[in-house]
Parts: structure tokens; C-alpha cells; sequence
């Protein structure tokens, strides 16, 4: 059983330049210590651009995407690196160290950031220039080539076309390229072996959105439609079959209305279609799926008592939306709620003491959000993760802000 491959990755399919909404990851791995944290090796391509503008002294500091890795949880700003917090133990969080750090750091600040993405033991980003970074782990070719590089950023090179967005989960990446392709390195479910170099995905054309779920993956082409591609045990590719997966995208049927969010766990896939409404197949664990069924959906189905959905993120235990009018719903195992009972909510519950959400990140046992007024509240099982500093609260039940200028002084 792999709970600490409870991944999954979300794109909203608007046009260029949008960014990145979420992707996700859990926790538990935090308890490495530096001392087992692995050496560097054959040094890689050090990324070097111009430094962006000082954002102590802008008044447009805005917080993007969110997103959550395997125990470190990152959020980009307007193209002026990422603030990013929790384990550290591969060189993950960006900071040019292996120590972990309970309140979120300045990071990668040298680079533009359009839109970024973690997952297990790295961290990925697209840049405003069309280029591709990791940084992190490398034990199964995370960072697109074989040489091993813990804790530095490096340009993916072999991407040569200008590269749009990147989902980085589980110990794998996908990137779409401008032209409307899909490459993917790392560990794959349906290979035997590292993909250490960008491979095409076959079947995909026309591109403008991929997610990735650590074994599986999908992507949204320009008429809406869904394909997907990898493990299919519980239904996740949406084709009507459970069973043996495919390395070559194929089409996702019983979507009613063009797809414009796809959210990916380890087992389970979501869209949001353009009425706002939730689609969800595959994987019905800790109820998931969100219709009641407690089955595995090999074709999509509608999550009930859900619409206006704006943005949406899904983990291995729970889901959540952000709706129109800027409140949370979540669903699945009930760690998002003030006062577990290790129970599952099989539908959308409102999660109280948050407003204005604008982004969404559904960790293994936790959730953070950011708002429109530019703040960030998580909450869930206590960690590194959460970005409160260290503490001995093991459950933090209402969402909490976290207080991030601090990290920009």
C-alpha cells in the first residue's frame, strides 16, 4: 500500500499565458533526516536568468498557483520564483539545502514563474520564457536526464519546443509544449523502467492542458475532449474498462460538455465541464467519486450536490472545490472538517471559516487554499506541511492563515 503516492495534478484549460490552478501530494516522509539525504552527483545545467523584480519594493506581489509535493507544499508568485515550505530532504524545496523548513522560504527567485507543479521528492515549474525546471530528486529521472543533481534547478534542455506547462507527480513529469504535444519522463506505471529522457505521448494532439497522477495522466485538447493514458486498475483512464492501461492517450467517454479542469489522483480522475458541474471516474475510495455509488467508475459520473465550480483539486483521501462564490466544498475522507470522526462525507460539504478561496491544493491529510485578498489557510493534519512553523498540534482543524511576507524580508 502507497500512501505516500497519493498524487495527482490540475491544469485549467484557458489560453495562454493562464496558469496553473493546483496539483497535490502527502505527507509523512518528513521524518528523513538530513543525514540520509542523498549526495550530488555528475553536476547538471544550472539555470541562469536575469533576477526578477524585487518584490519588497513592488505593490503587485501577487500568489498564484498552489500546489502540494509528497511532504513540501509551493506556491508561485507573479513570475518571481515560489514560496514553498515542509520537507526538504532531496533538495526539493529549491533553497540550495537539505533542511526542512516549518514556515514557507523564498525560492527560485531568479526565475520567471508561470506555473508550478510538485511531486513526491521534486518540484517543476514552466517559465515565462517557454522553458521547463526541475529541481529535487532524480533516483527515477525526475529531473529528464540520468545523472542525478539533488537540490539544484536545471533546465529540462531536450524540450526543445516552447514548453506551456509541466505536472510534475508521483516521480514522474509531463510537460505540454506550445505545439499542442505531450512529453512525459520519470517513473511511469506502464513502463518497466525510468523514462530518464522526454518521451511523446502517442495519441495526443492538439493539447492545451495536461494533468498528471503519478500512474496515470491526462490531457484536454482544443475541442474539449478528455484523453488519458497509463494504469487503469480502478477505471481512471474513463474508457469504459477497468483492467490493464495503455502508454497511448485515448479517448474519455460520457463527459456531457467540453472539459475545462482535470484533477488527478493516484486512482481517480476529475473535470470540470463548462456548465461548472464535476465529473469524476475511476477509483470510489474514501468516496471520492463524490455520487454515492461506492463503486469503481470506469466511465465518468456526476458529483452530486456540486456546481459553479471554478477550480478543483483531488487527492488520495479527498477532493475540493472552489466554488464561484469563493467558499470551499470538499468530500471524501472528512479530515477537512473541524472535528474528524474518520469517517467519509460522500458529498460536497462546505468547509466553515473560509472565503474569497481562489486556488486549491488536496494534500494526503490536508488542505491549503489561497484567497483573493492574497493569503494562504491550511489546515488538516499538522506538519511541515501546514506552514505554521513548528508546533505540537497534531490536527489543525480550522483552516489557518499562514503567514508568508515574512519569508520576502
Amino acid at each position: 500500500m502507497r500512501m505516500l503516492a497519493a498524487t495527482r495534478g490540475t491544469w485549467r484549460a484557458y489560453p495562454w499565458p493562464h496558469r496553473t490552478v493546483v496539483f497535490a501530494g502527502v505527507l509523512l516522509s518528513a521524518c528523513r533526516s538530513e543525514e540520509s539525504a542523498p549526495s550530488p552527483a555528475r553536476p547538471m545545467i544550472v539555470v541562469q536568468v536575469p533576477a526578477c523584480e524585487d518584490p519588497r519594493v513592488t505593490p503587485d506581489v501577487r500568489l498564484d498557483g498552489i500546489d502540494a509535493g509528497d511532504a513540501h507544499t509551493c506556491v508561485d508568485l507573479w513570475e518571481c520564483g515560489a514560496l514553498c515550505w515542509g520537507a526538504n530532504y532531496a533538495g526539493q524545496l529549491g533553497d540550495g539545502s537539505f533542511e526542512p523548513a516549518p514556515t514557507p522560504v523564498w525560492v527560485a527567485r531568479s526565475l520567471p514563474i508561470r506555473q508550478i507543479s510538485l511531486g513526491n521528492e521534486h518540484t517543476c515549474a514552466s517559465t515565462s520564457d517557454d522553458r521547463a525546471h526541475c529541481w529535487g530528486a532524480n533516483g527515477n529521472g525526475e529531473l529528464g536526464a540520468e545523472a542525478p543533481s539533488y537540490g539544484e534547478i536545471v533546465e529540462i534542455e531536450s524540450l526543445t519546443a516552447p514548453v506551456k506547462q509541466v505536472a510534475a507527480e508521483g516521480f514522474s513529469v509531463c510537460a505540454l509544449l506550445e505545439n499542442g504535444s505531450v512529453y512525459c519522463w520519470g517513473s511511469q506505471a506502464y513502463t518497466t523502467f525510468p523514462m530518464w529522457m522526454p518521451t511523446r505521448v502517442e495519441g495526443v494532439e492538439g493539447a492545451i492542458a495536461v494533468a498528471n497522477g503519478g500512474t496515470h495522466a491526462c490531457a484536454i485538447t482544443d475541442d474539449g475532449s478528455v484523453w488519458c493514458w497509463g494504469q487503469n486498475s480502478f477505471g481512471q483512464l474513463g474508457d469504459g474498462m477497468i483492467g490493464l492501461g495503455h502508454p497511448d492517450a485515448r479517448p474519455v467517454t460520457g463527459l456531457p460538455e467540453r472539459a475545462v479542469v482535470l484533477a488527478l489522483s493516484h486512482e481517480t480522475s476529475c473535470a470540470i465541464i463548462s456548465s461548472g458541474e464535476v465529473y469524476c471516474w475511476g477509483s470510489s475510495e474514501n468516496a471520492i467519486a463524490g455520487n454515492g455509488s461506492g463503486e469503481h467508475q470506469p466511465t465518468p459520473l456526476r458529483v452530486l450536490e456540486l456546481a459553479n465550480v471554478v477550480e478543483l483539486d483531488v487527492s488520495s483521501t479527498h477532493a475540493c472545490a472552489v466554488l464561484s462564490d469563493g467558499d470551499v466544498a470538499c468530500w471524501g475522507d472528512d479530515i477537512f472538517l473541524p472535528s474528524p470522526s474518520t469517517g467519509t462525507i460522500p458529498t460536497p460539504t462546505r468547509v466553515p471559516n473560509i472565503s474569497g478561496a481562489a486556488r486549491i491544493a488536496a494534500g494526503f491529510w490536508y488542505t491549503c487554499a489561497t484567497t483573493h485578498n492574497e493569503e494562504i489557510y491550511c489546515w488538516g493534519t499538522n506538519g511541515y506541511w501546514l506552514g505554521l512553523g513548528p508546533g505540537d498540534v497534531g490536527f489543525v482543524g480550522t483552516p489557518t492563515r499562514v503567514e508568508w511576507r515574512p519569508a520576502l524580508q
